[in-house]
């Protein structure tokens, strides 16, 4: 009996290992792709570190893009964080918060949500109608 399965067996482990290796050829230039943008998450993490926001600010968009189109919504968020933090040092507060509450509203679960909403309750909000300064000139 053992003799007659042993050549089926074997074809169906050759046919899964076939299986297996093709899932992995599919997977792992996505896999390839996510760490070499990690790795310039990193670098341009490093330009921030290094005060070169307009630098970092410039790249981080299509960066933030790519996480997201692979879904890797960690990265995305973290991504989105740095580029706010990257307009507020570069004195641009309206977009600072305008990306800051898109990781707020797209990313609710991820950490660097929660330090969005800290670095936005920072940005000083424009009033609508300011009011004269008495004594003040008109």
């Amino acid at each position: 009996m053992w003799a007659r399965l042993t050549p089926m067996l074997v074809a169906a482990a050759v046919g899964m290992a076939g299986c297996a290796a093709q899932m992995d050829m599919q997977t792992q230039p996505i896999a390839r792709v996510s760490a070499i943008d990690a790795g310039e998450l990193e670098e341009l993490i490093g330009l921030i570190a290094e005060g070169r926001y307009e630098e970092a600010s410039s790249q981080i968009p299509s960066l933030a893009a790519r996480f997201e189109s692979r879904q890797e919504r960690p990265r995305a968020a973290e991504s989105l964080f740095w580029l706010g933090y990257c307009y507020e040092k570069l004195d641009r507060p309206a977009e600072a918060a305008q990306i800051y509450g898109r990781v707020l509203k797209d990313y609710p679960q991820e950490p660097a949500a929660r330090q969005a909403a800290q670095r936005l309750a920072l940005i000083p909000r424009p009033t609508a109608n300011p009011q004269p300064v008495p004594g003040g000139m008109d």
